[in-house]
Parts: C-alpha cells; structure tokens; sequence
C-alpha cells in the first residue's frame, strides 16, 4: 500500500477518534481509559 494512502488512513481515523470523543465522552461528562481519558479530566480540570 502507498505510503501516502496508509497517512491518509490514519488522519481519517485520528479525526473520526477526535471528533468522537469530543461528541460523546465530553458531553456525557464520562472519561474513558488511556491518554484520551487524562486528555478528558484536564480539561474539566483547566476549562
């Protein structure tokens, strides 16, 4: 598979994530596991 096509695919899936976790997780107030959910707590933390 092409380099770029695979960077493509990428980018689509950190922005699918992002806006994802921004429309469910922030809304609902609920902070799921990992990186994402330290990300989610900072910023009930700091906002």
């Amino acid at each position: 598979m092409n380099i770029r096509r695979c960077l493509l695919f990428d980018l689509l899936g950190a922005l699918l994530l992002g806006i994802s976790v921004d429309t469910f997780a922030v809304q609902a107030d609920f902070a799921p596991g990992g990186i994402t959910g330290l990300a989610v707590i900072c910023h009930y933390l700091f906002s």
